[in-house]
């Protein structure tokens, strides 16, 4: 029940500390920015991140079983 708890409490200080850092990030890189374009601006960020992580992850595995089934 204690490693529950910890990897329950480990998620929550992450999310704080995204939610800080986007803060901070927002405030003093770019001050002049609404909102709502920050928000966009980030979601097609992420996005793009996901993508690219999701097609290295293809390409690695699909390279790994290639090199095992020879």
């Amino acid at each position: 029940m204690g490693n529950a708890g910890f990897f329950i409490y480990l998620a929550d200080s992450f999310g704080y500390l995204g939610s800080v850092v986007t803060l901070l990030y927002k405030n003093f890189f770019q001050p002049d920015l609404s909102w709502y374009q920050f928000i966009i601006n980030t979601s097609y960020a992420l996005a793009f991140i996901g993508v690219l992580l999701s097609l290295s992850a293809i390409l690695y595995y699909l390279q790994k079983y290639k090199t095992q089934n020879k």
